[in-house]
């Protein structure tokens, strides 16, 4: 059930909350870790008081540092070798997956017309891909020498993949923005999490919302507002912030990680977890939430076409759901081509292209 308190003021330092939902969520234990791709990991010995450091650290707010070059960061202290062991705790934890890009055309019944390729046909981990403006290209995040996380662009005409940053932190979910740079959500020295604005280049410009911690992934919305996925024990929880002024509140507790601004509106979707019912795929359009349809068993990654209707894969096989019908219809079996679980969907603009990360392990 969906409940609604009055907004308290933001200046107080207070978070105010629209809505919740009233059910408890799973507890945790010390040996369980929640890592920046939202998957329970079973560590213990060193990992494990890696990992408790981290969550402490994201936990606190400290100043605010430009993410640093290789050549400036030569001669960091003992202590930012320990924290670049930290990053490397969460990096070393990630699965080995790749991005699979196919062609679409969203007005015939099967939507994929066929496979193109396997972009990052490489071991490690190549995920979160997000397709620039009006083109086919797409940047991602990257960890190929297990200790961070690079962005990295892919070029489908020369079919070339071009590294982008070159810090000592690490960088996920890039997300092209208007000016021609990217947010990304950046794991710091010291393991806080914040959301960064990058240019295009790769280059860290300077933090967005930096007061705001535990950042794990996010979604622009209109007016100049900002869907934040927020990394905190018990649960997860959706908070909407503002990026002139100090304001921040709650929407919804227990999130999916897959946000997104719905094509042709201004309402954010996501995924709300139900503690033993099936997630739903939620709609807020700044006033009201709206529950749009049941997820299916153990997915919680979508994409949207410009025509409004929204994609998943599950099992191996694409699904898409429609104002129109209220449960999620299958289109094809995509088990030839990816090998494993799926973790993230992506369309570009024209909708002529849909980016998939799978898993490369088998899916069991």
């Amino acid at each position: 059930m969906l409940v609604a308190t009055r907004p308290v003021s933001a200046v107080s330092g207070r978070i105010h909350v629209l809505g919740i939902c009233s059910y408890q969520g799973e507890s945790t234990v010390s040996t369980r870790f929640t890592f920046f791709e939202g998957v329970p990991v079973n560590v213990s010995g060193f990992a494990v008081s890696i990992l408790l450091l981290i969550a402490l650290a994201g936990c606190a707010s400290g100043p605010l540092e430009k993410p640093v070059s290789a050549v400036e960061q030569a001669d960091a202290s003992d202590s930012q070798d320990e924290d670049s062991d930290a990053q490397q705790a969460i990096a070393s934890a990630v699965p080995d997956t790749d991005v699979f890009v196919f062609k679409i055309n969203p007005d015939t019944p099967e939507i994929v017309q066929s496979f193109d390729a396997n972009v990052t046909r490489r071991p490690g981990y190549d995920n979160q891909p997000s397709f620039l403006p009006g083109s086919n290209d797409f940047i991602f995040s990257s960890i190929l020498d297990g200790r961070q996380s690079d962005v990295y662009v892919y070029r489908e005409r020369s079919r070339s993949l071009k590294q982008l940053t070159r810090t000592e932190v690490s960088e996920y979910s890039p997300t092209p923005l208007a000016d021609g740079g990217f947010s990304s959500v950046v794991v710091e020295a010291d393991g806080t999490q914040r959301l960064w604005h990058y240019a295009l280049s790769g280059s860290p410009q300077k933090p967005i919302r930096g007061d705001v911690t535990g950042v794990g992934y996010h979604a622009w919305l209109p007016g100049d507002q900002l869907a934040l996925f927020i990394v905190d024990e018990p649960l997860m929880h959706l908070d909407v912030a503002s990026v002139v002024d100090t304001t921040v509140y709650t929407l919804a507790v227990n999130p999916g990680r897959s946000l997104h601004r719905r094509p042709g509106t201004d309402s954010l979707s996501f995924v709300q977890h139900m503690e033993g019912e099936p997630s739903r795929l939620m709609s807020w359009d700044g006033a009201r939430l709206e529950v749009l349809a049941r997820m299916p068993e153990g997915v919680e990654d979508i994409a949207w076409l410009p025509d409004g209707r929204a994609l998943t894969v599950a099992d191996q096989t694409l699904l898409v759901w429609s104002a129109d019908s209220p449960n999620w219809q299958a289109v094809i079996d995509l088990g030839e081509y990816l090998p494993g679980e799926v973790t993230r969907l992506a369309v570009n603009d024209a909708a002529t292209r849909l980016a998939i990360v799978s898993n490369m392990a088998p899916q069991e």
